[in-house]
């Protein structure tokens, strides 16, 4: 994935507007990030945002179906091209959404017949890198620490939401990534009972980084360090009391040794 050229439309990096770069200053853009549960529109006219909305994907039969409420709500009759980031991997102008767990490929040729323009699907954090580089790059630069690392023209990025993202930036090309999936790797006594804990309760043997750094995983972390999942931690340990006390003194015991050659054993076979 290159930096934003004139025909890309791009979701800068905070989020909350939407703009893009285009020679033609005459045509009319329709653009709009999709990921989780939530999908963010923008018309633009001129390199200016005309109108901005916020759906809730489970409120609408289709995805389409949202865009064509948002362009009937602001009487938008006129789309040149339509841009839209979305929260997985974009191949071939075909996207599975990675966290929806459907298998249900969206492609933008079904998109374009609907909405009777074309459609192009980019990455999010395509989009995101492009926008870093459209609206940040020059103030990163500045902002460097040292001078080899300003001069290595390379940043990588990351964001938490309803998943984590990650994305890099070198020498001008933006590349981004499913590096939210990857395992996340216990280190500790408390790593390996949290990373124990969501093995049982999200009933998985792949703990990721995006399962402990975004929306669910800080609700995740607050049931983990709340002592509300002892009786998930004392299954897994194979104890029937589900006193606190008890099974503490079980993860005390035998936390360096079983569980941890256990979770081992676990990660392997997976």
């Amino acid at each position: 994935m290159g930096c934003a050229s004139p025909e890309t439309v791009m979701n800068i990096v905070d989020k909350q507007a939407l703009a893009y770069s285009c020679s033609d200053k005459d045509k009319y853009y329709l653009v709009g990030e999709i990921e989780g549960a939530k999908i963010r529109l923008a018309f633009v006219k001129n390199q200016n945002i005309m109108a901005k909305g916020r759906y809730l994907i489970d409120e609408h039969p289709t995805i389409v179906t949202a865009l064509l409420k948002f362009m009937k709500k602001y009487d938008i009759n006129k789309v040149n091209y339509c841009c839209l980031a979305l929260a997985g991997l974009v191949e071939d102008g075909t996207c599975e959404m990675t966290n929806e767990h459907t298998n249900y490929v969206y492609d933008c040729q079904d998109f374009s017949v609907e909405l009777n323009c074309p459609v192009s699907f980019i990455n999010d954090f395509a989009a995101i890198g492009c926008g870093i580089q459209s609206h940040f790059w020059d103030q990163i630069q500045k902002e460097q620490f040292s001078r080899s690392a300003a001069a290595s023209d390379t940043a990588v990025y990351l964001g938490a939401g309803s998943g984590l993202g990650l994305g890099f930036i070198v020498n001008g090309m933006v590349y981004p990534t499913e590096g939210g999936h990857m395992r996340y790797s216990a280190a500790s006594e408390v790593e390996f009972a949290l990373v124990a804990y969501l093995c049982h309760d999200l009933g998985t043997k792949h703990v990721s980084f995006e399962r402990l750094l975004s929306g669910a995983g800080i609700g995740a972390l607050y049931d983990f360090f709340s002592g509300r999942p002892i009786s998930a931690l004392a299954a897994f340990c194979g104890v029937e009391s589900t006193d606190a006390r008890e099974v503490r003194e079980v993860l005390k015991a035998d936390m360096r040794h079983n569980l941890k050659a256990r979770y081992i054993s676990e990660q392997s076979h997976s």
